[in-house]
Formats: structure tokens, C-alpha cells, sequence
């Protein structure tokens, strides 16, 4: 559209508003997606997840290693293939590495963390409610 005076262009509106989203597309604020469906996701994605990693190479001395609720620190190194977990042993939850090979487990000296990354979902899951 060409406009050829001054005049006309004072006409037009200054902004021209394009919606992003159709009403039924919008979030939260339309009622969508509903709380309870961000309660039923966390749990789902909770059952999925292992605490446990599997390392090829090897795993050296200082490495911070961090699961919901624990904290372990390598001391010594260790040669893969492994499996680093949360078990228990002897009553209590601890990190270990498994070497895979022999089938040894070398429990860490673990330590209980005040929080977890978790708490915040659930801390802001149960407010909302």
C-alpha cells in the first residue's frame, strides 16, 4: 500500500497488533495445562529416572559426584567401564561405583545434602495447589 500524503499516513493506526496465539493456544492464565498434569509429569519422570550413570573411560580423583539428596567426592581413581549409583549398604543410602568387569562395588563415603533440585518443583507443585 502506497500512501501519498502526510495526511493519510496520520490516518493510519500508529501499531499494528498480530496475535501470537490462537485464545484455545494460550497457557496458564486460559487454564492450560492444569496443575495436576504438571503433578502427574514430575511423578512419571521421577519412576523413569535412575539415579546412575555409566562411565567407559574412568572416573578421576576430585569428581563431585551428586544424586537427589547425596554427595560423594572421588578420592582415588577408577577404570571403566563402571556404574556410579545410589544403594544401600548396611542400612544406608550411599553413592557407589560398580566396576563392571569384576562385578566389585567400591562404596563412597557419602554425605546427606539439605536439598535437592527436586524439592523446588515440589515446594512450587504444592503452593499452587
Amino acid at each position: 500500500m502506497q500512501i501519498d500524503t502526510l495526511f493519510e499516513r496520520a490516518k493510519l493506526p500508529e501499531f499494528r497488533t498480530i496475535p501470537a496465539a490462537k485464545p484455545g493456544e494460550l497457557t496458564r492464565a486460559n487454564g492450560w495445562p492444569k496443575l495436576e498434569e504438571f503433578r502427574i509429569a514430575c511423578r512419571h519422570s521421577q519412576e523413569r529416572c535412575k539415579a546412575e550413570v555409566t562411565v567407559q573411560d574412568c572416573v578421576y580423583p576430585g569428581v563431585i559426584i551428586r544424586v537427589p539428596g547425596l554427595m560423594a567426592t572421588v578420592r582415588d581413581g577408577f577404570r571403566g567401564p563402571l556404574k556410579i549409583s545410589s544403594m544401600v549398604i548396611d542400612k544406608r543410602t550411599t553413592i557407589a561405583i560398580t566396576n563392571l568387569e569384576s562385578g566389585s562395588i567400591i562404596p563412597l563415603i557419602t554425605y546427606k545434602t539439605a536439598r535437592d533440585d527436586t524439592n523446588d518443583v515440589r515446594a512450587i507443585l504444592q503452593i499452587a495447589a
